[in-house]
Parts: C-alpha cells; structure tokens; sequence
C-alpha cells in the first residue's frame, strides 16, 4: 500500500502536464526515442551512460541530436504517443520528424489508459 505522499507523486506524474517525447538521431543515423519530465537532464544522463539501456549498450551511437520533440504534455497522451514512437519503424519515424507531428494512429495506443465509463441513471 502506498502512503499518502506516494499517493500524491504518483497522482502528480500520471495527471500533470509537464511530459516530453522526442526523436535523437544517433551518430549512425538511426533513432532514439524517449519520454521524460527534464529533456536537458535526460541527454545529459544518457550521454554520461547512466540512462537509456540501448546507448548503454551501444556507446558508439553517441553523440545524440534531438530532431523531433514535443513538450507540456499530459502523461497519458505522452506515453501513448511515446508507445506509438518506439513501435515505429524508420520510414514512420522520418515521416513524424519531416511533418513535425505524429500521425492520427497513435490515440489506439490509450487503450490501456481509458477510465472505465461509468453509467449514469
């Protein structure tokens, strides 16, 4: 069970606007994608090895350039669209980073976030 203070953090993360996704093209020309509340603290970590387990693994990809983001994001929609990225295939992705937004598809990756509808009498 969690306690009151966890209760608001996690209230806090899944509400709050404030998510950012983006596309990073690596050194050899494939893509990273992410989603994090600090985009600055994120590269930094990432370039430093400490996040990101693929860049960890594959240190030659480093340097990052961040070629697509989008910011102030609800949660929800953040991850979904994140989910919708990481899922992407290459020619999708330069699609998104060519139209500077992601395509109609990605609202099916909120199923799992729908609240459940409650019938009204």
């Amino acid at each position: 069970m969690l306690s009151k203070r966890d209760q608001e953090r996690r209230d806090i993360l899944l509400k709050g606007v404030g998510w950012t996704i983006f596309i990073a093209s690596c050194s050899d020309g494939s893509f990273y994608s992410g989603i994090t509340r600090n985009i600055k603290k994120e590269l930094i970590e990432i370039h430093k090895l400490k996040k990101g387990k693929y860049i960890a693994r594959y240190p030659e990809l480093l340097p990052l350039k961040v070629v697509y983001k989008e910011e102030h994001l609800p949660f929800r929609e953040a991850f979904a669209k994140y989910s919708y990225l990481r899922d992407c295939n290459r020619m999708a992705k330069l699609n998104v980073i060519k139209n500077k937004e992601i395509c109609c598809t990605w609202p099916m990756y909120l199923r799992g976030f729908r609240e459940e509808k409650t019938e009204s009498t």
